[in-house]
């Protein structure tokens, strides 16, 4: 699994722009990840059709760490994203 952190700047009351960074262990299946530690980043465009729900649209790179690895996958991302609220 990967964690990671992101910033949302926000560029109107309805897009949004999304950075993120991840890291972790990745591999199995056959994927060549040089040793299984691996780095990630991508960016999204979310688009906010209400308070709490978004379409998102995004680009991101994945690259095994320690180097000795061959994958080094560009993935396209569209999706939908949720805010969500705690309460106390």
């Amino acid at each position: 699994g990967l964690l990671g952190v992101g910033y949302a700047i926000p560029l109107s009351d309805y897009w949004t722009v999304s950075l993120e960074g991840h890291f972790g262990a990745a591999g199995g299946g056959g994927v060549d990840t040089g040793g299984g530690l691996v780095g990630a980043a991508r960016v999204e465009v979310d688009y906010w059709l209400r308070d709490n729900f978004a379409i998102s649209v995004g680009v991101g790179s994945m690259q095994d760490l320690r180097g000795g690895g061959g994958a080094k996958p560009v993935t396209l991302h569209l999706g939908v994203k949720t805010a969500f609220t705690t309460f106390h």
